[in-house]
């Protein structure tokens, strides 16, 4: 199905029926004018209409989460995001602020590179500053947990951050 995150009738047309929405929406450098954050607005009031409660987004490093502890690598990738991307860092930061704010059974998967590599079947889960991830993953490896939090609940209300 074809349509633009601005449009709310397309955007319930594509939710209705459906069991769970996986959002793989990321920010460019020019995201002045909010089109994630908007987007993620049209989505949840388009899920809460059609009484779709699961949503698995991904988001990055960026968005921090409560279980992490200080990491210098993570540290300097975010700030240099922040530093060359502000406005694509104030969307990852504010899609994240809506998602865990809304009533939804939510995820956050937070990645920080990925890469064409094929799928291996190893993802590392957890959180920054407890040596449990590296910074790295492959697109396929990526999908295939996303697509598995679909039935999966153990990071419900969360933001793991994953790698191969």
């Amino acid at each position: 199905m074809q349509g633009e995150l601005a449009d709310q009738a397309a955007i319930e047309r594509a939710v209705s029926g459906a069991d769970a929405v996986i959002g793989v929406l990321g920010p460019r450098g020019d995201s002045k004018n909010k089109p994630i954050t908007r987007g993620i607005q049209n989505i949840l009031a388009s899920m809460k209409k059609q009484g779709v409660r699961r949503l698995i987004i991904s988001s990055t490093p960026s968005a921090s989460d409560p279980n992490d502890l200080p990491d210098f690598k993570f540290k300097a990738l975010v700030t240099l995001v922040k530093l060359t991307m502000r406005a694509a860092y104030e969307e990852i930061i504010n899609v994240a602020k809506i998602v865990r704010m809304s009533d939804c059974d939510w995820t956050i998967v937070r990645v920080s590179m990925l890469n064409n590599n094929p799928k291996s079947g190893k993802v590392k889960v957890g959180y920054l500053g407890k040596g449990e991830v590296g910074v790295q993953i492959s697109r396929a490896d990526m999908a295939e947990f996303m697509l598995k939090q679909v039935q999966d609940t153990k990071y419900l209300h969360q933001a793991p951050v994953i790698s191969n």
